[in-house]
């Protein structure tokens, strides 16, 4: 093979890996933000139920009549001006009850303000699958078609005093858009590299080199602002080797700390110690990869959730 086709060989591995490398970590941070979105969401969508159901109890141990209940709850939900634009612009919280075959919505927020209501839905249409579940007296959070057809996640949450459903939701699209656009930039600088190595084959070696050293640069770069360090162990000999973001992420010094398993064990949190060395023991024993999320406490006593995954 002539040191053309050699260089463009490497050149294409090299793409390839970036383009593995950043499919992994986008994955990763997409899966981690799809999960802190449905906490968030369905930990909002059980106390708004549960606020709704103790102002309920309230208002019924005055002797008032089950609409004048109703009312005064819906009145005081509306006033209570819900903030939900802090994790989501396309967020919404509503509320609805049913009515014969129908979805009637009685009240929708979205950021901190009441928005109109949507008009009924065919209970058994398909659409408002988290509402039509919420009223079915079920509580949870899915991923389904809301009121105009969207693809949502959504949480829901059964009001039983009240014959009610409330429901907490986010587009898609929303959730995914980030990571779109991180993929088709990583995408497009995977082919750029490739580009580039073979426009600079043509000319002479040092080139070639500089800029591979600034792909280094940027990756590292990549590695700070996602928050995605790698390393690797030596089983045999017990060395280890740890990129400047996983120091950054331990908040240690490469230049004072030796990456070893004991250095890294004495980051763990005690209560999480025990189960990390687990994960290590089964990994080197074949029975399965090394997947793991634990706490680490660093030098300034600051505690961080950090997730491990190796093979």
């Amino acid at each position: 093979m002539s040191d053309r086709k050699r260089l463009l060989v490497l050149m294409g591995i090299m793409a390839g890996v970036a383009m593995a490398v950043a499919g992994l970590s986008i994955g990763l941070l997409y899966q981690a933000a799809f999960e802190e979105k449905r906490n968030q969401l369905a930990h909002l969508a059980q106390s708004q139920a549960q606020a709704m159901e103790a102002m309920a109890a309230h208002f019924a141990g005055m002797k008032m009549p089950p609409e004048k209940i109703l009312d005064n709850v819906l009145s005081q939900f509306s006033i209570s001006h819900w903030k939900i634009e802090e994790f989501a612009e396309t967020g919404d919280i509503m509320i609805a009850r049913r009515d014969g075959d129908r979805i009637v919505y009685l009240l929708r927020h979205a950021g901190d303000s009441p928005q109109p209501v949507p008009n009924p839905v065919a209970f058994g249409s398909g659409l408002a699958e988290p509402m039509h579940r919420a009223l079915s007296g079920k509580s949870g959070i899915m991923t389904g078609r809301d009121f105009g057809g969207n693809e949502v996640l959504a949480a829901y949450q059964p009001v039983s005093s009240l014959g009610l459903g409330i429901t907490v939701k986010i587009d898609m699209t929303e959730l995914r858009a980030p990571f779109i656009r991180a993929s088709v930039i990583s995408s497009a600088g995977a082919v750029l590299i490739f580009l580039l190595g073979t426009i600079l084959f043509r000319r002479i070696a040092t080139p070639l080199v500089e800029n591979l050293e600034k792909t280094v640069t940027r990756l590292t770069e990549a590695q700070r602002v996602a928050h995605v360090g790698n390393w690797d162990r030596d089983i045999k000999t017990g060395e280890g080797w740890w990129s400047e973001e996983t120091y950054r992420i331990f908040g240690l010094e490469p230049a004072v700390t030796s990456p070893t398993l004991e250095t890294f064990l004495g980051c763990i949190h005690p209560e999480d110690r025990d189960r990390v060395k687990d994960a290590i023991d089964r990994c080197l024993e074949g029975r399965e990869p090394y997947s793991v999320e634990y706490r680490i406490t660093r030098p300034d006593g600051t505690l961080r959730t950090v997730y491990g995954r190796g093979t």
